[in-house]
């Protein structure tokens, strides 16, 4: 094996065990997501937004009335 075969080889290692930032900042938010994944979805109105997200997407529009609330159904959605 060369001097030249070894820095290859070398060179090639190096490059691998390289980890971008952005690597280690998006590992770092989906552990903490993993963690407190339990907390994000304790809130009652994080189903409705979703919900209502998917209305949109669905109908290419915002809807007029409230129509998945239980005290204000069909009031002006705002």
């Amino acid at each position: 094996m060369t001097s030249a075969d070894i820095a290859t080889i070398e060179r090639e290692a190096n490059s691998t065990a390289i980890v971008p930032a952005w690597l280690w900042l998006a590992i770092a938010v989906y552990a903490l997501l993993l963690i407190n994944g339990s907390v994000l979805l304790g809130d009652s109105d994080t189903y409705w937004h979703i919900a209502v997200g998917k209305w949109i997407l669905d109908h290419g529009a915002f809807p007029y009335t409230d129509i998945y609330s239980f005290t204000r159904n069909g009031e002006a959605w705002i």
